[in-house]
């Protein structure tokens, strides 16, 4: 009886914790080594010795939201739901 009515309130939850999670930079940059790291450490520490190579670098950050965005995208409708039953009605 509940779940109907709680799942986008779920899929809210988990779509900002996997947005966050995703994100996370500087805690997964300190506490993982070189074999482990995830996509945006492993972006930071592919900058060419001579220079920044700006196009490479927004290449793969472009491929590194694109799951974030697809997963958003696939659960908006239940975000919009989501957040419109957290407002008050008087």
């Amino acid at each position: 009886i509940l779940l109907p009515q709680i799942r986008a309130g779920i899929t809210v939850a988990a779509a900002f914790c996997f947005m966050l999670g995703w994100t996370e930079f500087l805690l997964a940059r300190a506490l993982t080594s070189a074999d482990t790291r995830p996509l945006a450490a492993v972006i930071d520490g592919t900058g060419p010795a001579a220079g920044t190579g700006w196009g490479v670098l927004a290449a793969a950050g472009v491929l590194a939201s694109l799951p974030g965005v697809v997963a958003l995208w696939l659960v908006r409708r239940h975000i919009a739901t989501g957040l419109a039953m957290g407002r008050r009605m008087d």
